[in-house]
């Protein structure tokens, strides 16, 4: 058995201590079964939720993303009460509002889930990444795992979120390992991250350094181009939501 050694800025691991290393051996015919079993149920489950939902559900965050970009170029951002995302979020997708709305909203899609995979294949030990059957329901499981499925179907960022925790986790603690996160911060500042931030300051600080000073940067670049009035109004809106 041959236990490989990280590639150099991966050593890192939850709470400082080193990440378990994959032991490189094939899987076991069972371990094939039981994976195959997992992929098909969860492959199962999602289409089931995907049809209750799809209806409902589809592009439902997408499209107000759209709607609050073009509300920036005519200047009425904030009138949706409910649009929880900071004018600098809107400015990155005002490109998107120049494409075919079909095509902005297939390309989000398409780039998250390979985001997923990537990351999915990033967990997966080097000798199984060759193995079609392991390969196979890796993509099925990881793509039609519910919560996942539910983020690519709204066309949510929680992907983009999971994204950049990841990076801090996976990366060894050094102010560039939390730009990504400090530009999630400044674009979609969810409170769900903030015992991770705390998480961060004891077991990554050079991270969480580097994720305050991109979140300044990048809301003080925003400033700079957008002008104070539509921070005006996302912080009225952060204030009193209107769901």
């Amino acid at each position: 058995v041959r236990v490989p050694v990280l590639p150099g800025g991966l050593q890192g691991g939850v709470g400082g201590y080193p990440r378990a290393m994959a032991v490189s051996r094939p899987m076991s015919p069972t371990g094939r079964l039981a994976l195959v079993a997992l992929a098909a149920w969860t492959a199962l489950l999602g289409a089931g939720v995907g049809i209750a939902i799809a209806p409902h559900a589809w592009a439902v965050d997408a499209g107000r993303d759209l709607d609050a970009a073009r509300a920036l170029v005519v200047g009425t951002f904030g009138a949706d009460r409910g649009y929880l995302y900071s004018p600098l979020a809107v400015a990155l997708t005002v490109p998107a509002t120049w494409l075919p709305v079909g095509f902005a909203i297939w390309g989000w899609l398409l780039i998250k889930a390979a985001i997923v995979l990537l990351g999915a294949r990033h967990e997966l030990p080097g000798p199984l990444r060759a193995d079609p059957v392991v390969v196979g329901s890796l993509v099925v499981a990881s793509l039609a795992f519910i919560p996942t499925f539910h983020d690519l179907l709204l066309g949510n960022v929680s992907v983009i979120v999971a994204l950049a925790v990841a990076v801090v986790v996976w990366r060894c603690d050094e102010a560039r390992s939390g730009i990504l996160l400090g530009l999630v911060l400044a674009t979609a500042p969810k409170p769900q991250l903030i015992p991770f931030v705390a998480w961060m300051v004891v077991f990554r600080p050079r991270a969480a350094i580097g994720a305050v000073l991109t979140v300044l940067a990048a809301t003080a670049l925003g400033l700079l181009l957008l002008g104070p009035d539509p921070y005006r109004a996302w912080i009225s809106i952060l204030r009193a939501p209107e769901y």
